[in-house]
């Protein structure tokens, strides 16, 4: 049976080592976060592990990695040990619109005061663009409040609106909907949306 030996000495032998890429592009704190390992995650940070290297095969820091894999201890970490929840990828999504698809992990980052609903990826995309093509009624409740132009287009000229027009997610629309005309008389996309759900036209 092997000896126990403290955590730290296990894993970095050399100061340097705390933040070494593995051949997989991957820091220590990534792979650790990655895989939910708090422990882990806790002594790097105590370690002084920089927060904010990313892999360089997707542009994931720590923080992302969590919330794209749903980690939420490693998550939780981060999040108090300061790391950047607007921090962008290789496509420019920050942790938002990477972990879209867990209500758990939009709760905890919209959380937190620095999360940034705001920020378009590279093809003009918000984190409630995503939450509206793929139908993601949670994301939308919470997105909404901390977005500022519920309207905004994204490069290829469709608004949240339209996005869930395309993705047919009925229970979606109405909700998008409903705080669409809240916030604007003339909405881009209104008219296909009227005509989506049967609607008269409007004079």
């Amino acid at each position: 049976m092997f000896p126990l030996t403290p955590l730290p000495v296990l894993v970095w032998p050399k100061p340097d080592a705390v933040d070494k890429s593995s051949p997989t592009c991957s820091t220590p704190l990534i792979t650790a976060a990655f895989l939910n390992h708090a422990g882990v995650v806790t002594a790097l940070v105590e370690h002084k592990a920089q927060l904010e290297l990313k892999d360089a095969r997707h542009g994931l820091t720590a923080l992302a990695s969590a919330a794209k894999y749903r980690q939420l201890d490693a998550l939780r970490l981060l999040l108090k040990a300061g790391a950047d929840p607007n921090a962008s990828d290789v496509f420019g999504d920050s942790a938002l619109s990477v972990g879209i698809k867990y209500e758990e992990v939009l709760t905890l980052l919209v959380s937190d005061p620095r999360a940034n609903a705001n920020l378009a990826n590279l093809t003009g995309q918000l984190p409630l663009h995503k939450a509206a093509e793929r139908g993601y009624v949670f994301a939308l409740k919470l997105l909404l409040p901390l977005t500022k132009d519920v309207n905004a287009r994204d490069q290829a000229g469709f608004s949240p609106l339209q996005c869930v027009v395309l993705g047919s997610h009925t229970l979606s629309l109405h909700y998008i909907l409903y705080a669409s005309l809240l916030s604007a008389k003339r909405v881009p996309g209104r008219r296909l949306v009227r005509v989506a759900m049967g609607l008269p036209r409007e004079r």
